[in-house]
């Protein structure tokens, strides 16, 4: 739609750079991968965790082709070659919740995507990059709402950081 123009711009996580996308792309910040579970499940105590913490863990995940290809792709590796039994595929974030909060499983997330509930409990992944969130989009040029945007987007944002 953004190449048609009937949109003006789509926010989101970057894309990797096999994607070739014809717009600008401009980061609003970085936003950190964590750990989502219920607030009762085993990993909820604990500081941070690794890939290999949720091997044996069932998994509430995006569909594929409900989340960008990075986070595919990041998604692809907990799947590894595990039966697909241990899965939930869900199509947003709020489905996500909704299950790891009734202790159906655990997910990584976006940080910016998990509700601040008391039911559900956020570790950090250090083993994981940060993901680019940002802005995609044709031209400013001619374009003083879409410019606003972008800059009430980005101070949104550095406001927001600890």
């Amino acid at each position: 739609m953004l190449e048609e123009g009937d949109l003006d711009a789509v926010v989101g996580l970057k894309e990797a750079s096999a994607i070739k996308i014809s717009a600008q792309y401009k980061e609003i910040t970085k936003v950190p991968v964590v750990c989502v579970c219920s607030s009762r499940h085993p990993l909820a105590g604990r500081k941070e965790v690794s890939l290999d913490n949720l091997s044996r863990e069932r998994l509430a995940l995006f569909t594929p082709s409900k989340t960008s290809l990075s986070f595919a792709q990041l998604q692809r590796q907990l799947i590894g070659d595990r039966p697909p039994t241990e899965f939930y595929f869900c199509d947003s974030a709020e489905a996500i919740a909704v299950l790891i909060t009734a202790g159906y499983g655990v997910s990584i997330l976006p940080d910016f995507l998990v509700p601040d509930m008391s039911l559900i409990a956020k570790i950090p992944l250090p083993d994981l990059e940060a993901m680019s969130f940002g802005v995609y989009y044709k031209s400013v040029q001619g374009n003083p709402a879409l410019k606003a945007f972008l800059s009430c987007a980005k101070a949104s944002f550095a406001d927001a950081q600890p």
